[in-house]
């Protein structure tokens, strides 16, 4: 079980049983004694698991984040912007494409009459 470095800190608990300092498992250890103490590798292993697969969650959060802020930038680049020098929110942006598609379906069914 590593730190925050990367490297593995060994202590001792009350039994004389090596742990992994600078870790939650050890603390456990300390606090409620041997007893635990087989638990300590795979608590160790089951932390790093989820510790992976929180990071690789907030990995594919950004990436979902980066897409939709890139879809509503061009979005934006399409919508006529009255206010040029402001940026529109995602909120205003659904707004006024909204409007500019009722707009055109009007302006488009007049045109064919």
């Amino acid at each position: 079980c590593g730190g925050p470095s990367g490297r593995v800190g060994i202590g001792r608990g009350r039994d004389g049983r090596e742990f992994c300092e600078a870790s939650p498992c050890a603390i456990v250890e300390l606090r409620l004694g041997p007893a635990l103490h087989y638990l300590q590798p795979d608590r160790c292993a089951l932390e790093r698991a989820q510790r992976r697969r929180r990071l690789a969650a907030n990995a594919r959060e950004r990436r979902r984040m980066l897409g939709l802020n890139v879809a509503f930038d061009r979005l934006r680049s399409v919508i006529p912007n009255l206010e040029s020098e402001k940026k529109l929110s995602k909120s205003e942006t659904l707004q006024m494409a909204q409007i500019y598609i009722k707009s055109s379906s009007i302006h488009s069914a007049d045109v064919r009459e």
